[in-house]
Order: structure tokens, then sequence, then C-alpha cells
């Protein structure tokens, strides 16, 4: 395999815990650096920053705006996107793109469209990861259409989130390429050990059963109050049974809502309440079921595959990628429509009837997820990915080696949209440091030609003149 380059562009950086956009980031980078030269842009310092340095990867923090309606186009989308395609929004980041010559540039969510517009333009193969289920609707075509006229490659973490291309004639640059983890990472030998100390902290005996809600953010479209509305009905009937919350809340209104309504059940000492642990092996063992009710279409469900990966049964409803996923690992008999918390209050009760069949439907599951989406399977479509992008990437060296040889040693060029001005010499492009640089070497604007950006990409960039 030959070593490349490769420029990926997160679409945020948290700073106290991680998406499951930003995990699935973070893995592909540690299954990459052993291999490649991989460089990890994002729009400021946070958690996925830090954690990519520690893997050895460069870092660049350079701000960028998304493009939101992405996701759900509406009537001023096309106005947005014209904004977008401006050269003055662009020529910050393919100024950036020039600096660092990146043989292959890559983007995540739908939502973070200006670093591929910009590496498209200079003729950089791109490839655009998507990772949620994008809507569909009169004007989601314009989305669609612009990712694949910017992508070589549409990479999707499941076939739903790659149905909307598929739909729209792009069937051909899709990718699978679903999300996995790695196994040591999680400390299997510590679980027992996690679920005593936190079943102990908050007062779950050993006999009794614990249904879990895990997320990084408590919104109205992760479903809380369909979660607090199934325990509070399984309160009345099944006294065995805890309720373990996870998560930090982002929508203060709605969730001191349904923390009210708990309140007011009579069982608010069954609930334990956990801000989010970025540490999921903390969490997991604890439980015995969990339950991830989420109120839109899924592009995966990062939640729903950690619980089993630490062996317990999980119900959710049928949402996009979820269901895909239960499906996959033989479990579609855990999931009920969205929004029917009878199904769903009934599902978790049959399940949470007895501890050791809980266990043995943990166990079962966790052999299943393994088979379907362990490591070994992730490198092998990894690889395939890969492989299909070593063509392109060969073919832009071999044309950058023509254009190299075109023009000489001494001249000053710079591109139509981007401010550096380099200077070509010694078979690199060396950038003046400022312009007094440019200035205190004598040089002229006269001097300076202007070239097609795509040209500029030819050289690599050399060291700054001061």
């Amino acid at each position: 395999m030959t070593a490349r380059t490769l420029m990926l562009f997160s679409h945020i950086c948290n700073p106290n815990h991680m998406t499951g956009a930003e995990k699935l980031l973070h893995f592909m980078l540690r299954e990459l650096v052993p291999y490649h030269r991989t460089l990890l842009v994002v729009p400021n310092e946070g958690m996925l920053a830090a954690r990519a340095r520690s893997l050895g990867v460069e870092v660049i923090v350079h701000p960028y705006p998304l493009l939101w309606e992405m996701w759900n186009p509406g009537p001023s989308f096309v106005e947005q996107l014209q904004h977008f395609r401006q050269p003055q929004q662009l020529s910050a980041l393919m100024n950036l793109i020039h600096m660092h010559r990146p043989d292959i540039v890559g983007v995540n969510t739908c939502v973070n469209p200006l670093p591929a517009m910009a590496a498209s333009q200079l003729g950089i193969p791109v490839m655009w990861t998507i990772t949620e289920m994008m809507q569909d609707g009169p004007y989601s075509p314009h989305a669609t259409q612009l990712i694949a006229s910017c992508a070589r490659w549409i990479v999707g973490i499941s076939e739903t989130a790659l149905a909307p291309f598929r739909r729209d004639g792009f069937a051909a640059q899709t990718m699978l390429l679903p999300p996995s983890w790695h196994p040591d990472q999680l400390r299997p030998d510590t679980w027992p050990t996690q679920r005593h100390k936190m079943r102990l902290t908050y007062g779950i005996g050993r006999q009794e059963l614990c249904a879990g809600y895990v997320v990084s953010d408590i919104a109205l479209h992760k479903g809380f109050d369909h979660f607090v509305e199934m325990a509070v009905r399984l309160c009345h009937t099944h006294p065995h049974i805890q309720y373990m919350i996870v998560g930090n809340p982002t929508e203060q209104a709605y969730y001191d809502h349904a923390v009210a309504y708990i309140h007011s059940s009579g069982f608010a000492s069954r609930f334990k309440m956990i801000p989010f642990h970025t540490s999921i092996e903390a969490i997991y063992p604890a439980l015995d079921l969990l339950v991830v009710p989420s109120m839109v279409p899924e592009g995966f469900g990062m939640t729903a595959m950690e619980g089993m990966i630490f062996g317990k049964p999980v119900i959710a409803y049928r949402s996009g990628g979820l269901e895909e996923m239960l499906t996959n690992v033989g479990k579609s008999q855990w999931l009920v429509p969205r929004g029917d918390i009878d199904s769903l209050t009934a599902l978790a009760a049959e399940l949470l009837r007895d501890r050791r069949a809980c266990l043995a439907m943990g166990e079962e599951v966790q052999r299943a997820i393994q088979e379907v989406y362990g490591i070994e399977t992730y490198r092998r479509r990894l690889k395939q990915l890969l492989s299909a992008i070593e063509p392109s990437a060969a073919a832009l060296v071999q044309h950058h080696a023509h254009v190299r040889a075109v023009f000489s040693d001494g001249m000053l060029v710079k591109g139509v949209h981007t401010p550096a001005v380099f200077l070509l010499q010694g078979g690199s492009k060396r950038p003046l440091a400022s312009e007094g640089a440019f200035h205190g070497h004598g040089f002229s604007w006269r001097d300076v030609q202007i070239l097609d950006e795509t040209l500029l990409q030819a050289w690599p960039t050399g060291m700054p003149i001061y």
C-alpha cells in the first residue's frame, strides 16, 4: 500500500465530549495513522483534537462555517449554497490545502460542505463520509447533487445513510463503511468491577435489574420523555427494576418537564440521573437493558452498538439505521414502531422478566455484533475503500509531475483566488512569509504569475521565505 497524505476535516470539535460522528472520525484516524500521513483539521480546540494528537496526528485548527440546512434543505437552500460557492468563502480553505498539499481530502457529516468544495476546486479527490440520515423533501436533491459533485466517493456508515444518494442516481459513487471498535480500548477485564462500583454508588441491588438510557445530549429527538414514560409505567408493575439516565441536558425546559413528571410519579427514588461519561466502560456494565427511543431516523445508532458490545440487550424504535443494525445482528424482534410507547413498555417488561435470561440474550447479541461489525470487518472494508482511492491518488501524482516539468525554478506564482505568493525552487513552492519578506528579497508584483488554483497543487510546499 502506497503511503499517502490524507487531510480530514471534522465538522465540530466539542470541548468535553465527542459526538458519534467525532468518535467515528477518531476511530478512522487510529486505523489510518500506521500507514499514511494523516492530518486532522478542526474548527476549534476540543476533545477530538486532543485525542488525535495522542495518536500522533498533526492537528490544524482552522475555523470554517457549516451549512446545517444540508441535512434538511428548504426553500432558501439554493441561495445559501450560492453564498458558500463564492471565492471569498473558499479562499482561506484553498490556501490551507495548498500549504499541506494532501493527496486525498476527507470530510465528515453532510453539513460540512466547505472543505469538500475547496478541495474539489483544487482538483483533489474527496471522500465524503455521511453519518446521518438526510431528510427527504422537495429540495433534498440539491444537497445530494452538491455532495456527489464534490466527492469522488460517498462513504456511508449504513445503507440507510446512503439511501438518498442511491435514490438520486449516485449509487456508483457510494461505499459502505459501518462503525466498529477496538476491544482493548474498552478494558473488558474491568467490567465486573465497574458494574459493582456503579451499582453500589447508585444503590442498585444485586438482584435488581437496571434499564438504561444513554446519550451525550438529552434532547427531544432522542426520545427522553418516551423513556421516562415507559419507565414510570413499569414502576407500577415491576418493583425490581431501576432506571439509569446518562446524559447532559441541552434543551433545559424539555428536560425539566420530564424530570418533574418523574418526581410527580412517586417513583423518583428508582431513577438515577448521571452526567454523561466519556469513559463508556464505566456506564454500560451497570445496565441489564439499553433503551434507544430515537424519534428521528438515525444514520446508524452508535449507542445501540455500544450497548451490544457490552453484552446488553437493546430495544429501540424503528428509526433508520437503528432498524438496519438490529436486523443485521438478527434482533429485529427488539424493534417497535417509532413513538409506540405501549409496545416499547411491553417489550422492556418481556426482556426484563428474568435476570439470567437477560444475561443470556446479552451474551448472544455480543457475539452477533462482533461477527457483523467487529474490527476485522471494518479493516477489510477500509482496505477496499483505500484500494478504490489509490488509482485517483496515483493519477494525481503523475499529473502533478507533468505540470512541474512545464514551469521553471525562480518563478513567482500565486493562485487566482488565494493570497499566498510562492517562489518555485528546487521542485517545491516556497511561500513568502509576509509582504515585508516579499519586498525585502527584491521581488515585484509585476513578476508574479497568476495560476489556476489546481496548478499550484503540483508542487510540494517548501520552507517559508522570511
